[in-house]
């Protein structure tokens, strides 16, 4: 996998539209999936922005509850 296809929460919640800090919110609850990088830098696949876009409806995203 190359670098261009991770981004980091900065990069992620420009492409979103959302706060960085409501990204990590994300990724901790588990929202998002993210890979953990020396215990403290988030980085999330394109492919994962890519979903989360998908999913949102009226700038919301919309997850089922189990």
């Amino acid at each position: 996998m190359t670098t261009d296809e991770r981004l980091t929460v900065k990069q992620a919640a420009k492409e979103l539209g959302y706060h960085p800090n409501h990204v990590r919110r994300m990724l901790r609850s588990g929202t998002i999936k993210g890979e953990k990088l020396a215990g403290f830098i988030w980085v999330i696949e394109r492919a994962e922005i890519e979903r989360v876009r998908r999913e949102r409806i009226n700038g919301r995203l919309y997850t089922e509850k189990p």
